[in-house]
């Protein structure tokens, strides 16, 4: 089963906002400093545009709401692996 990337920085911000192309927003974008490959639940759980695509029924369950306080939390569940491990790490090592 294919697992989709997950960015900590949405592509479309590089491709939108700093008006790159494609093929550069992928390069810069896709890469383990900006997310990781997740389980798809994961990724619909915590992406808008991948909720959209969720099936109705789970919908129902869980409502989306658009709040500073979850948009904080999903960001901080879609750190790369390469960030928090060298913020664990820079902790236990003392420096």
């Amino acid at each position: 089963m294919a697992r989709p990337f997950s960015h900590f920085i949405p592509h479309r911000f590089f491709t939108r906002t700093l008006e790159m192309s494609r093929a550069n927003a992928n390069y810069v974008g896709r890469n383990w400093w900006n997310g990781a490959f997740v389980p798809k639940w994961f990724h619909q759980a915590t992406d808008s545009k991948a909720w959209q695509f969720l099936p109705s029924q789970v919908k129902a369950l869980f409502p989306y709401r658009r709040s500073p306080i979850r948009q904080g939390v999903q960001q901080i569940l879609r750190t790369p692996p390469a960030i928090t491990g060298s913020v664990a790490g820079s902790q236990v090592g003392g420096n």
